[in-house]
């Protein structure tokens, strides 16, 4: 993640998870509860 700026906020950690690359699944968004909050670094 160190190499790509736009994944950086992402870097503590935070879970990255797969929702699917053909369209977005409104079931699945909502099951992993998006929300993102501020690390310590």
């Amino acid at each position: 993640m160190k190499e790509f700026a736009t994944l950086q906020p992402y870097a503590c950690p935070a879970q990255i998870i797969d929702l699917g690359s053909d369209s977005a699944n409104l079931e699945k968004i909502m099951d992993a509860r998006p929300d993102v909050q501020e690390c310590e670094r």
